[in-house]
């Protein structure tokens, strides 16, 4: 498989999800690296990232699906990998050319079901999402979600949690920093990039919160109601120190 993603959390939990269901897959981080790599290699199916610099999936789809780039397979199948769950984000895919759609978090199980709707798979191993204990922070952090990431191996480790967290510990003061000044200086676009970008990281740990309040500050940013981009981008402050609270708790009681 090809995988395009520009968020280094999501690369690696998709690149040991796939490991898991036994499948390969090379990593590019943005829709131009795909069409180059698309052209060189050949591929059963593309995990497409909808927002991405330089070429975002839905661009890198069209081309694909135009039939007009050499070498590259216009009938790829094609999986959207989004943060947007919404009905109209859905169609959007499907209109660019898309197969099928998934949302951030990744799920294993949701996983290998787009990838059977697609015609691979059959003989993909049939794994279940295993439910995990309850926790007070549940309303902030997903069970499921960090359930998976525990039992993924790590980079460096056993288990890939520890390292998710140590990501978004040490990036997560510049990227709300960058976020704040960005409102200041009244630089919507870069304002919705950056969110979007945020929206992405933290799916990887589950911490649906701060992804909800980080693409409301996009959309929000997307629609120049800077009113609303101050209410916004509080709101996901405010949620964010209330995912740090979470983490701790979490790192205590996994020690």
């Amino acid at each position: 498989l090809l995988m395009a993603e520009d968020n280094l959390a999501n690369q690696v939990v998709g690149r040991m999800l796939l490991a898991r269901l036994g499948l390969q897959v090379d990593i590019v981080d943005n829709g131009a690296a795909a069409l180059a790599r698309l052209a060189g290699d050949t591929y059963d199916a593309v995990l497409m990232d909808c927002q991405m610099p330089v070429m975002d999936g839905y661009e890198a789809t069209r081309r694909i699906r135009a039939g007009a780039l050499r070498g590259i397979n216009p009938t790829v199948p094609i999986i959207a990998v989004t943060a947007y769950a919404m009905r109209e984000d859905r169609g959007r895919c499907l209109e660019a050319g898309m197969d099928d759609y998934i949302s951030k978090p990744i799920r294993v199980a949701e996983l290998r079901a787009a990838l059977v709707r697609c015609g691979l798979g059959c003989e993909l191993p049939a794994i279940g999402e295993i439910p995990a204990a309850p926790s007070s922070d549940a309303g902030i952090l997903d069970p499921r979600t960090l359930h998976s990431a525990r039992t993924l191996p790590g980079v460096n480790g056993p288990s890939l949690l520890p390292e998710l967290i140590a990501q978004h510990l040490a990036s997560e003061p510049a990227a709300l920093a960058a976020l704040t000044e960005s409102v200041r200086d009244g630089d919507l676009p870069k304002l919705a990039e950056q969110a979007h970008s945020l929206a992405g990281e933290v799916a990887a740990l589950g911490a649906l919160t701060v992804r909800d309040a980080a693409l409301e500050l996009e959309r929000a940013a997307r629609a120049s109601d800077v009113g609303r981009v101050q209410h916004r981008l509080a709101a996901l402050l405010a949620e964010a120190a209330r995912l740090r609270g979470a983490l701790g708790r979490l790192k205590l009681s996994d020690s």
